[in-house]
């Protein structure tokens, strides 16, 4: 149990690195600002919950089903699911930027290049939350499954 717990608390701190490197070089400032959904952050909680979820099943001995379980592939399904619908929530906003649009009009194509770019940020983003937390999960889980269950 305590090399099992030892691996998730690694993993842990490092996480609560990353966050506070983030934090403090204006990435997540930007992130709240160029993610008009704001998904990237409900991604990142449930990431949070689910490998904190993980860190206490590990503490009380480890998982003792596969049910047990069965809350981080969820939780990792879905962040991987919320990552694409902020792909295609930016992608509309991306499209439905360029309607009535006069391309002979310079100030209107400077503000369609705007919202182009908002939509494009929202998209990449949400999906590379999605991704990594939801690849996040998935090995952090599988990781206890074979430690914990797989006979």
């Amino acid at each position: 149990m305590k090399t099992g717990f030892n691996l998730w608390l690694t993993g842990a701190i490092a996480g609560i690195g990353a966050l506070y490197f983030n934090y403090e070089g204006g990435f997540l400032e930007m992130l709240w600002h160029v993610d008009f959904t704001k998904i990237c952050f409900a991604v990142m909680a449930m990431f949070m919950y689910g490998y904190a979820n993980l860190g206490f099943m590990i503490l009380k001995g480890g998982p003792e089903t596969e049910e047990d379980l069965d809350i981080g592939h969820w939780l990792g399904s879905k962040s991987m699911q919320l990552g694409m619908l902020g792909t295609v929530l930016g992608f509309i906003v991306v499209l439905g930027s360029f309607s009535g649009i006069d391309f002979s009009d310079q100030g209107q194509v400077q503000e369609l290049m705007k919202i182009f770019v908002g939509g494009m940020s929202t998209a990449l983003y949400t999906t590379a939350a999605g991704l990594m937390c939801a690849l996040g999960l998935s090995v952090s889980y599988h990781l206890a499954y074979i430690r914990y269950l797989k006979k």
